[in-house]
């Protein structure tokens, strides 16, 4: 799902895996693995990730839970 999403995060920007893999300064490989769902990007890659891309971080913080 992550991965999906990432995905169309890209294509928008117009780049491909290459690209993107290249701004971001991470292997190709492990980009076209986040993509397919192979593996999980932790928060700090997807935060460097968007900021490669020129867009803001999603706010990953979990929820707070009411009282």
């Amino acid at each position: 799902m992550v991965g999906q999403q990432l995905a169309t995060l890209r294509k928008a920007c117009g780049l491909t895996q290459r690209a993107a893999a290249k701004k971001a300064g991470i292997d190709t490989r492990y980009l076209q693995r986040i993509e397919s769902g192979e593996v999980s990007p932790t928060v700090a890659w997807l935060t460097r990730y968007y900021e490669a891309l020129g867009l803001e971080p999603p706010n990953l913080e979990p929820r707070k839970k009411a009282p």
